[in-house]
């Protein structure tokens, strides 16, 4: 009589699911970065709103974001840091474009980094 083999062993299995929780951990841990991301894109998007008919200086948009990131809670972008916010102007308005790096710990010295880029554009006049 032949018996086939059905399944897999307890080892294999155990192999498995580490592997799923593994990457299941790493989503939870990258999870807030992706998070304060979001709320950076609205943050731009409302940026658009409030500036769409005009009247948006330098000055106005990195105060309206400061606002709006120290309600949200948003620490891994500085809207005063000319490396972080990049205001180009482009005729009759503005491009706003946030760009910026979050590290997210694993395990031990081990870490996510994750690149960020979000803009918006708004009337100047």
């Amino acid at each position: 009589m032949v018996h086939s083999q059905r399944g897999i062993t307890a080892l294999g299995g155990l192999f498995i699911a580490m592997f799923i929780g593994l990457v299941l951990y790493g989503g939870l841990r990258l999870l807030p970065a992706f998070l304060e991301y979001q709320k950076v894109t609205t943050a731009m998007s409302a940026l658009e709103e409030e500036y769409g008919s005009g009247g948006a200086t330098d000055q106005k948009i990195r105060n309206a974001l400061g606002r709006r990131f120290n309600i949200d809670d948003v620490d891994s972008i500085d809207p005063r840091d000319p490396r972080d916010i990049v205001i180009t102007r482009t005729g009759q308005s503005l491009v706003v474009t946030a760009e910026y790096s979050a590290v997210a710990p694993f395990i031990g010295n081990i870490s996510f980094l994750v690149d960020f880029t979000s803009s918006a554009t708004v009337r100047v006049n």
